[in-house]
């Protein structure tokens, strides 16, 4: 098997350090021996994901079709909280 190359991303790595830190701090709280990782630092090299802003026309279309597009299937969709998950 091959080696996988993968980018690390600031956000990522910026998530895992502040669970990790939470984690220890919970433990301290229900005084569980734990020493805390001062030394948590997000690489300078770490990727920094371009983002993409939203335009009028694509908010339009959003909220004017009724069908939901999932792993390449479209299928018609009739509910009234079709746009609930966007927000949540």
């Amino acid at each position: 098997m091959g080696h996988i190359k993968q980018r690390i991303y600031q956000k990522t790595c910026k998530n895992v350090r502040v669970s990790i830190t939470v984690f220890c701090n919970y433990a301290k709280k229900r005084q569980i021996a734990m020493d805390k990782p001062e030394a948590l630092t997000v690489p300078q090299k770490a990727s920094v994901m371009k983002k993409t802003i939203l335009q009028s026309k694509n908010i339009k279309l959003l909220f004017s079709v009724d069908w939901v597009k999932r792993q390449n299937h479209v299928k018609k969709c009739h509910e009234i909280y079709i746009y609930g998950d966007l927000f949540y």
